[in-house]
């Protein structure tokens, strides 16, 4: 899939720029990988998997280290649970206007999701590793072939369970491609003027709501009315209401 391939190749970039003791910048290696994708599949670039899993680390690239400055826990405990919260908002940014586009829902509970799934699949990482590097072993590949299969269980369990909580799913929000255009610019101004703590940035945020509001606001009385048919069943019998600018006709 396209997200595994991003993954591998971002890796192979960053591998190679150590061996050859090169340094290697997170953002270039990033869009390297979608640049060698793309050449090799262009048709990738149309696909939900790809534009998303991209979509989602670069957010985590941008945002993840600004957000994470905001607030400061001195437990360690507390500090690793809102760094791992720093990591899913930031992909949740970044993903945001495409999910709401492309699915019209937003997930409520993604922040309590990835608390769970993100180590539990860190762990299942490092035991598919072993796994891989020690399953020809016999007592070895069944003990650790039952606790890979055994996490897997415990995490999609996990998953579901908070997938079925009341309110799981936030549904009814699909915006056009002008809407989730305007969305994505908010959440590019806003992340700057975090990265960077400059008030030109929230200036910009400001402007763009600001311009976007006008254009709307003239977009929709410029709009002419538009024509509408309403349909009733009354005691009286069924009621047709056909409603234009120029006026309404009425069947009963």
């Amino acid at each position: 899939s396209p997200s595994v391939c991003r993954s591998a190749v971002m890796c192979t970039f960053f591998i190679v720029a150590g061996t050859l003791g090169r340094q290697s910048n997170s953002i270039n290696t990033l869009f390297a990988s979608a640049m060698v994708q793309v050449v090799h599949d262009p048709l990738s670039l149309l696909s939900a998997g790809f534009q998303l899993s991209y979509l989602a680390v670069l957010g985590i690239l941008t945002l993840q280290a600004p957000l994470e400055r905001l607030i400061f826990f001195p437990n360690r405990l507390l500090r690793a649970g809102w760094k791992l919260s720093a990591v899913s908002l930031a992909a949740q940014l970044g993903t945001l206007p495409l999910t709401l586009r492309m699915f019209g829902q937003f997930p409520v509970y993604f922040l309590l999701a990835n608390l769970i799934l993100i180590p539990l699949s860190s762990l299942l990482l490092y035991l598919g590793v072993l796994f891989l590097a020690t399953g020809w072993w016999d007592v070895s590949g069944r003990w650790l072939g039952w606790a890979l299969e055994t996490g897997v269980q415990a995490m999609n369990a996990a998953a579901r369970g908070i997938g079925n909580l009341p309110g799981a799913v936030w549904k009814g929000c699909q915006p056009g491609p002008a809407d989730a255009l305007f969305l994505a610019c908010c959440i590019i101004c806003a992340g700057c003027w975090i990265a960077r703590i400059q008030a030109i940035w929230l200036v910009r945020l400001t402007a763009v709501v600001v311009v976007w509001n006008v254009v709307a606001a003239i977009g929709d009385i410029a709009r002419p009315p538009a024509a509408e048919v309403l349909i009733s069943d009354t005691r009286s019998g069924l009621t047709i209401i056909h409603s234009t600018p120029r006026g309404s006709l009425v069947w009963t």
